[in-house]
């Protein structure tokens, strides 16, 4: 089976690359939010302008339909370099829109998407604290509907999921918006919202939701898989140039031990995301199992290789003004938003026992 990324990825992540490389400093992200929202206001547009909101969505309804695996190196590579852009959830929001909505509901919201000119967040956790499909308990009939962990919580249009499928609803409907709350990665801030559902329009069945859910599962662990080799290759960096006794830090055999082990760990979990991401384009009928395997598995392995980068480094790894912390806070979050990872195992499990009977 072939899942690499073709030469018009690869074409896309270079140019992406080059940009993100002009407009992101992780050293000007240590300021914090102020850091963040200045970044995200200057590199926006430019990212608005390349067309990447239209990445995901089919070539007929004006998109690049470059499926599931485009946009996941994207967020590899977003993940690579702690970049505060909506872009992703813009491209699947887009995806959705194109692919499941209604005449009105594409009139209203898809040219607007493509061309990245109003905010979409998915809003999944409920207000039980469970993110997992199975535990929606909301009602589009509700009056309302309240929704934890929301990003971008002042965005234009919101997904929101509930046990009969996915609604949008404009971002003028929300009823209720709790103290932005300054989440662990300073680049994506969450919000507790209440939204009415006056003009609440669904969009696609359950089916449709737990797809959506497992794209979303797909791209947060390719995030987190460049987090964590970045991380990596900080650690790398700084032992081959800092020197004790005479002797860069990284000719010691027992740090070269401890940079292998961190290899052997996160350099493959990229391709387990490629891997769920080309079952996600093709519908295979393990998509779902693979997709929460490999959030599980890349948020697990890139936490575990930038604590072991802070390490590595020593003092200077916890210090606020090195731009270390970003990362492994940045994998953190990756590996607790839309499911932990004993959650999506758990899943696992009961679909494999699904799939068997």
């Amino acid at each position: 089976m072939h899942f690499d990324l073709n030469e018009e990825h690869q074409q896309i992540h270079a140019a992406v690359e080059r940009v993100i490389r002009d407009h992101v400093d992780l050293t000007e992200l240590t300021r914090g939010q102020g850091g963040s929202d200045d970044i995200r206001q200057k590199l926006q547009p430019v990212l608005s302008d390349m067309g990447l909101s239209s990445l995901l969505a089919p070539e007929d309804a004006g998109g690049m339909g470059l499926g599931l695996l485009g946009l996941c190196a994207l967020s590899d590579l977003f993940g690579e370099n702690a970049v505060p852009t909506s872009t992703i959830q813009q491209a699947l929001g887009a995806w959705l829109v194109a692919e499941h909505g209604d005449e009105q509901q594409k009139n209203r919201w898809l040219s607007a998407l493509l061309a990245d000119q109003v905010q979409v967040s998915f809003a999944i956790c409920s207000a039980s604290g469970s993110w997992l499909p199975e535990d929606w308990n909301e009602s589009a009939a509700d009056s309302s509907i309240q929704k934890l962990h929301v990003e971008s919580p002042e965005a234009g249009l919101f997904v929101v999921a509930t046990k009969d499928g996915l609604v949008l609803i404009p971002g003028e409907e929300v009823a209720e918006q709790g103290e932005r709350r300054e989440a662990l990665d300073v680049t994506r801030p969450l919000g507790q919202l209440e939204f009415k559902t006056t003009d609440a329009s669904p969009i696609g069945d359950f089916g449709v939701a737990q797809r959506v859910y497992d794209a979303l599962l797909i791209l947060t662990a390719a995030d987190a898989a460049g987090a964590g080799r970045r991380a990596l290759h900080l650690a790398v960096e700084y032992l081959e140039t800092r020197k004790q006794f005479g002797r860069a830090l990284g000719s010691f055999q027992g740090l070269k031990h401890q940079l292998a082990n961190m290899a052997v760990d996160i350099e493959p979990a990229i391709f387990l995301c490629w891997y769920a991401a080309h079952l996600w384009d093709l519908e295979a009928h393990e998509a779902s199992r693979i997709a929460a395997l490999a959030k599980a598995h890349a948020t697990d392995v890139a936490v575990k290789t930038a604590r072991a980068s802070v390490e590595a480094h020593g003092g200077i790894g916890y210090t606020w003004e090195y731009p270390l912390h970003l990362l492994l806070k940045r994998a953190m979050f990756d590996r607790m938003v839309y499911a932990s990872p004993q959650r999506l195992r758990e899943r696992v499990a009961r679909i494999s026992e699904d799939e068997a009977a």
